[in-house]
């Protein structure tokens, strides 16, 4: 057997176990790749490959108990958690792995640690690469859509119908790339997974927000001859969040909302609190959101098209924004729906502990 193999000796295995489950662990055992550990029902150390010796410095520790060896640690987070999904964890030594603990035939647990150091570091590149390309179109762009709303406003002379009907779409487009632009950037800087960018608390008027961004998307609104209306509590009381995200987190629910809207109808921003929290909610006169869809609206990059509804251009980051925003404000967000009602999304900030004002 070569030095650089991770085929496990004889005595690396139990030897109770039967034989058929002997040879489907002795298989993954066998893998040169990536690191494995066995553990019985009592959570003892019962077996691992040579990866997962070089890793966590197993040799001394055959039939111990997982909860005494130390550098089992990130693996015993794992297994103690009750939430799905398959962290990734991240080695002193710049190695990632991902965690995976699966049911062992014999009883007890298979843990697979799978090596995605190089899929991060392209990732963390990507979205690097992503953050330069969005930062560079975003300037050019607010000249461009300044302009465009200057014609649209006949600052240049009257058009004929025809070319105020081209400019209307073309104006749409420009917001679209511009939202777009604003989420590329929001996507991996709000995403509290990532730690890119800390959360900057001050007293804001959550009104003042609202209303701010409602004006930025008055032209839009305008042409597509929808009706922007704001009904703030007057008991809403100054609270403290960081206003970026806010800002971009409300844009988001109402640039929603209009590419979802017919032409003629309504969409009002309310904005209530109660002793724990300011409520945001964001109600339009849609099409709808089936159920099932509830919960996948929010995760990154899904959209989702109804039957029978106008095409709707988008990326799949605005409602993830608006997620990401609310984590990082320890809130929740989401969406009461009826299929040719109409949709009011909801974002919840607490208004407690640090959230709070004086």
């Amino acid at each position: 057997m070569s030095a650089g193999s991770s085929t496990i000796g004889p005595s690396t295995m139990p030897a109770d176990l039967p034989a058929s489950s002997t040879s489907l662990v002795d298989d993954l055992l066998s893998s040169p790749f990536d690191p494995i550990l066995l553990l019985d029902e009592a959570g003892n150390l019962r077996a691992f490959n040579r990866g997962a010796d070089e890793l966590f410095g197993l040799a001394a520790f055959r039939g111990a108990p997982a909860d005494s060896i130390s550098s089992l640690e990130p693996v015993r987070a794992v297994l103690g958690q009750t939430a799905g999904g398959f962290p990734v964890w991240d080695t002193p030594s710049g190695r990632s792995f991902v965690i995976q603990p699966v049911a062992a035939p014999s009883g007890g647990r298979l843990v697979l640690l799978r090596d995605v150091t190089d899929w991060r570091q392209l990732n963390i590149k990507l979205s690097d690469l992503m953050h330069i390309v969005s930062h560079d179109l975003r300037t050019p762009l607010t000249a461009i859509k300044s302009y465009a709303e200057l014609l649209v406003d006949s600052y240049f002379g009257e058009m004929s119908p025809e070319q105020q009907v081209a400019l209307e779409k073309l104006t749409l487009g420009i917001y679209g790339m511009v939202s777009l632009v604003d989420n590329l950037q929001a996507a991996d800087r709000f995403d509290p997974r990532k730690g890119l960018y800390k959360t900057e608390r001050e007293p804001v008027d959550a009104s003042q927000i609202a209303q701010k961004v409602l004006d930025a998307l008055q032209l839009p609104a305008e042409i597509q001859d929808i009706t922007l209306e704001l009904d703030v509590d007057p008991a809403v009381p100054i609270m403290r969040a960081d206003p970026l995200m806010l800002e971009r987190a409300l844009a988001n629910l109402a640039e929603n909302a209009l590419k979802y809207s017919a032409e003629g109808t309504k969409i009002i921003v309310r904005i209530t609190s109660d002793r724990d929290s300011v409520l945001f909610a964001v109600t339009d006169q849609g099409r709808g959101i089936a159920p099932e869809d509830y919960v996948r609206i929010f995760e990154r990059g899904v959209r989702v098209d109804q039957q029978g509804q106008k095409r709707v251009r988008g990326s799949g980051l605005g409602l993830f924004v608006v997620q990401s925003v609310a984590q990082r404000h320890g809130g929740t967000v989401w969406v009461e729906s009826a299929l040719e009602q109409g949709s009011t999304f909801y974002l919840k900030l607490p208004i407690r502990g640090e959230a709070t004002v004086g």
